[in-house]
């Protein structure tokens, strides 16, 4: 067991890439620590998908983190929050609010560009 207070962020998308806001949110929580949401076939079974999730509470398990942003493709996350919860685990996901611009281009295309800005983490 590790006993660093831990935010664990377990997406496909880096602390690096988040906003200051959505950083200093985690920080309140520990030292935040990357694990990569896990690739999933979407021709996967059930059970498959089970398994899967069983691997990576097995391991997270073992990490102790304090609070856990679970994010990701649909089914495994439906799987590991349960499984997380079961656990004991405080699972969140990130809240943003989202921004879209339709810009009308001269020769009639158009183009639309989506922004999120970050508002709170949310208990599942």
């Amino acid at each position: 067991m590790v006993n660093t207070v831990m935010f664990l962020n377990l997406s496909n998308h880096s602390y690096e890439t988040w906003s200051e806001n959505q950083k200093n949110a985690a920080k309140e929580h520990g030292e935040i620590v990357d694990y990569p949401f896990p690739a999933v076939d979407p021709m996967a079974t059930k059970q498959e998908i089970e398994q899967l999730a069983e691997n990576v509470v097995r391991e997270v398990v073992d990490l102790a983190p304090k609070i856990i942003m679970c994010q990701g493709e649909f089914t495994l996350t439906y799987r590991l929050v349960k499984m997380l919860q079961e656990a004991g685990f405080l699972v969140v996901s990130a809240c943003s609010e989202r921004n879209t611009t339709i810009i009308q281009r001269e020769d009639g295309s158009t183009v639309k560009q989506i922004g999120f800005e970050f508002q709170q983490f949310r208990e599942y």
